[in-house]
């Protein structure tokens, strides 16, 4: 991840989607044992816009 990151013969959006996505999936596999408020919830619909 830290490559892909601080590649720059990648486009800024190649690494922000490989970035992004990255992330994304981490949440919603970590997430099923999380106990989440509405306010945490806000921000992780946020994040799937």
């Amino acid at each position: 991840m830290k490559g892909i990151k601080h590649n720059k013969s990648l486009s800024s959006e190649v690494r922000y989607r490989v970035v992004q996505s990255n992330i994304e999936t981490i949440l919603a596999h970590g997430c099923e044992s999380w106990i989440i408020s509405k306010q945490i919830g806000k921000s992780l619909e946020a994040t799937e816009i």
